[in-house]
């Protein structure tokens, strides 16, 4: 089930924020940007515009993840961010297009709020590691991983429900890392 309580903005600043974090730090930082904004769990573009990256500095956020979520900021303030209407018409390639032209927001992070944002049904992220080494497993190949043709070419077989198989993937390569503890 997609977690669509936030808007889109939100979700965004969420993902920039825990890019390269472990879960826990990431949660930390996150709340602490969210106090910065009076703790609202809805953060608004002009709220970000307004605070000096000095602010954002202290709530945690990296140099460049200060920089990303002021791009983010203007990028929803000159309504370039699509709201939820013109999301719901867009297609995934269409969505992937338009946010990756925000600094910090790439394909994959993209990818990630097309499944769990957007609740997107055919959605794979070809370079994910996890996702590799899940079809490695399965498939008998491991530690040898799929090329990314290789792996686009499996993925045309679980369409229209990719991310279903994303998911599944994943829960491949996590049970594996419990058991071998790595």
């Amino acid at each position: 089930k997609p977690n669509n309580t936030n808007s889109l903005f939100t979700a965004l600043i969420e993902s920039i924020i825990y890019q390269q974090l472990t879960a826990k730090a990431a949660e930390t930082i996150y709340k602490r940007v969210l106090r910065l904004f009076s703790n609202s769990s809805q953060v608004l573009p002009l709220d970000v515009i307004r605070a000096s990256e000095e602010e954002l500095r202290a709530a945690g956020l990296s140099r460049n993840k200060a920089i990303a979520i002021k791009d983010l900021a203007e990028f929803a303030l000159a309504q370039k961010l699509p709201d939820e209407n013109q999301i719901k018409q867009m297609t995934n390639e269409e969505i992937i297009e338009t946010l990756t032209q925000i600094k910090g927001i790439g394909r994959w992070t993209v990818e990630m709020i097309l499944i769990f944002r957007l609740g997107r049904a055919d959605v794979t992220s070809l370079k994910d590691y996890g996702l590799q080494k899940g079809l490695a497993l399965l498939s008998g190949n491991y530690p040898t991983l799929p090329s990314i043709s290789e792996f686009r070419e499996q993925s045309e077989k679980w369409k229209p429900y990719r991310s279903i198989a994303t998911w599944y993937l994943w829960r491949v390569a996590d049970s594996y890392n419990a058991t071998n503890k790595k």
